[in-house]
């Protein structure tokens, strides 16, 4: 039922979504000729991205918070049967993943992405800030928004670029996360070593 439907005024609604178990389903009920001009595989991306905009239109909710896995969470351990019969993630959805993967694993975007982390910039206060050149930097920008990371809106002559997509900045902490731990054990094997 929309927010706005009579006596609702004081009830927002606020809507939590399993983002892995949606994007699983959208990408098994879409065809795979869903696909970008190049051929990459979309249905995923594209189904996650409707069903999500079906859920905003039709509630109008206060708050949309789409969770997704971070990890082990133990269930399997606590429940041996817990996803004992899922098969594994098919092909296609796989290539949908890892193109996300390649979009952001390059160091000039995960540069970009950490300075928009304190909100939105122009292209030009980007290559200042990143010492580039502003082609470069537009280049980036370009394929960051393509694939939905960032949002872009004009205000005069400018263009500010913002994250639209917190998600790869909780990923890009969850990888830095795990780099300090991995030099944290080393330099405790380095210092333990040398006593």
């Amino acid at each position: 039922m929309p927010n706005d439907a009579p006596g609702d005024a004081a009830k927002p609604e606020l809507f939590l979504i399993d983002g892995n178990s949606l994007a699983y389903r959208a990408f098994f009920a879409l065809p795979e000729s869903i696909a970008t001009a190049d051929g990459r595989p979309t249905n995923a991306i594209y189904g996650l991205a409707s069903m999500l905009a079906k859920v905003a239109v039709e509630h109008r909710p206060a708050a949309v918070v789409v969770v997704w896995d971070a990890g082990m969470s133990g269930r399997d351990e606590a429940f041996k049967e817990y996803k004992a019969h899922r098969p594994p993630r098919p092909d296609l959805l796989v290539e949908q993943i890892a193109s996300r993967f390649r979009v952001i694993g390059e160091s000039s975007r995960i540069r970009i992405l950490d300075h928009l982390r304190d909100g939105e910039e122009s292209v030009q206060a980007l290559t200042t800030a990143l010492g580039t050149t502003q082609q470069n930097a537009s280049k980036h920008l370009a394929v960051l928004h393509s694939a939905g990371i960032v949002s872009r809106r004009r205000e005069g002559n400018r263009v500010l670029y913002a994250i639209a997509d917190e998600s790869v900045l909780e990923l890009c902490d969850k990888v830095c996360g795990g780099l300090r731990r991995q030099l944290a054990e080393l330099d405790e094997l380095l210092s333990g070593g040398a006593r």
